[in-house]
């Protein structure tokens, strides 16, 4: 860093706040995926309280439109997670890396490693099952609604415009968190040591 210049040492400087401010939001957005659960797990338990006092018309889609709602602040999360990490990833180090004279897979190498290593779980599991269990509540609160008498059908139709069009959203939600984790994917190529690269350039 002794080398530089002092507007090399200034960008650098900028560089390394702006990855500082990324990864604080990052955490903050890691931390909204999960923020759904203990408010829906009340509401599922409030419902269960008062079951017998509510309207099997409102228990299910309300029940239904909660999942949704939950639904939808995880992938909204999660995308974003993804996008911040792709923008480091394809953008930032980009960057960064003529200033410090390094490869940028020299520095900033966490989602090589994951890239390389995996994580404990598949991702895809992240991915999907949150829109499954949309497509289920849903499904359930349909197969309710044509089981129950057809004075309520006004309200049922509510209800399914409602929970139907949120579903619409939570699928298109998940079609770009997977699009943006692919993307992610292929910009965090796994980390290959010297000697090793140094011998596929031989064998070529």
């Amino acid at each position: 860093m002794d080398k530089l210049s002092d507007v090399q040492k200034l960008q650098g400087e900028a560089h390394i706040a702006e990855y500082q401010a990324l990864m604080t939001r990052m955490s903050w957005f890691m931390s909204l995926q999960f923020m759904p659960v203990v408010p829906t797990i009340a509401f599922f338990s409030f419902v269960a309280l008062t079951q017998k006092d509510l309207s099997p018309l409102v228990v299910a889609w309300g029940a239904a439109w909660v999942v949704q709602v939950s639904v939808l602040i995880y992938y909204f999360a999660l995308h974003e997670v993804y996008n911040h990490a792709l923008y480091i990833e394809i953008n930032l180090k980009e960057r960064f890396s003529p200033i410090l004279q390094l490869d940028t897979a020299s520095f900033w190498g966490w989602e090589r490693h994951l890239k390389k290593f995996g994580k404990a779980n598949d991702p895809r599991f992240g991915d999907l099952i949150p829109a499954s269990l949309g497509a289920l509540a849903f499904l359930v609160a349909a197969i309710s609604a044509i089981a129950r008498c057809p004075q309520s059908w006004c309200w049922d139709c509510l209800g399914f415009v409602v929970v139907g069009l949120s579903l619409i959203g939570v699928v298109m939600l998940a079609t770009r968190v997977l699009k943006v984790r692919a993307e992610l994917e292929a910009a965090a190529q796994p980390i290959i040591p010297p000697d090793l690269a140094h011998k596929a350039e031989q064998g070529r």
